[in-house]
């Protein structure tokens, strides 16, 4: 669906004489990542909304997407699978801070946060296998991914000492999700490793 969506923006502009031919493909390309790349925002923005969270949903989604970026982490090959497994991780993320909340959970997850932090900054960046990054683009991308970790505990830390309990919690879970979504690749890596090693 995303695909085809993508393709028809590229025939529309190619219709419309915006482009040539010759660029259709690179064109459709780049609509797919633009599209594949917002979805977790409207994902977001349609569960916020659904569940009367969509301020915390915004406040959890924007450090993943920012981090994200540089930090890496696994990706799944289907793009349907994705969708769906963003969507529940997306659900999950909204009842964590849901119980959070409920719960006056504040401490638990400000611990998590903490080390999910201290886990991206070791791991980041997660190289990927559609696109390697070279040694500059690693250590970059690290550093980054580290300013912008330190930032965002920064600012919850901020948040904390403002009473914003709710809004240090979201973005909390946020950090939480960039580090859990770093396990899977950090556990491929390693058994790459040792297989190539035997």
């Amino acid at each position: 669906m995303i695909q085809k969506t993508a393709d028809a923006i590229a025939g529309w502009l190619l219709q419309k004489g915006a482009i040539s031919e010759e660029d259709c493909e690179l064109y459709a390309y780049s609509a797919f990542s633009l599209i594949l790349g917002i979805a977790p925002v409207l994902i977001t923005v349609l569960l916020g909304s659904l569940t009367g969270m969509l301020r915390e949903g915004l406040l959890m989604i924007a450090p993943f997407i920012i981090i994200r970026k540089f930090s890496g982490g696994y990706h799944l090959k289907s793009t349907i699978t994705c969708i769906i497994t963003s969507t529940g991780i997306i659900g999950l993320g909204l009842l964590i801070i849901w119980l959070s909340v409920g719960n006056t959970w504040y401490m638990p997850i400000g611990i998590l946060s903490l080390l999910a932090a201290v886990s991206i900054c070791i791991f980041s960046p997660i190289d990927s296998e559609d696109r390697r990054l070279s040694e500059k683009e690693k250590n970059v991308f690290g550093l980054i991914a580290r300013i912008m970790i330190l930032t965002v505990i920064g600012l919850c830390t901020a948040l904390m000492l403002f009473n914003l309990m709710v809004a240090a919690v979201s973005i909390e879970t946020g950090i939480c999700i960039v580090a859990l979504l770093q396990i899977p690749a950090v556990i491929k890596q390693r058994v790459n490793r040792f297989e190539t090693k035997e």
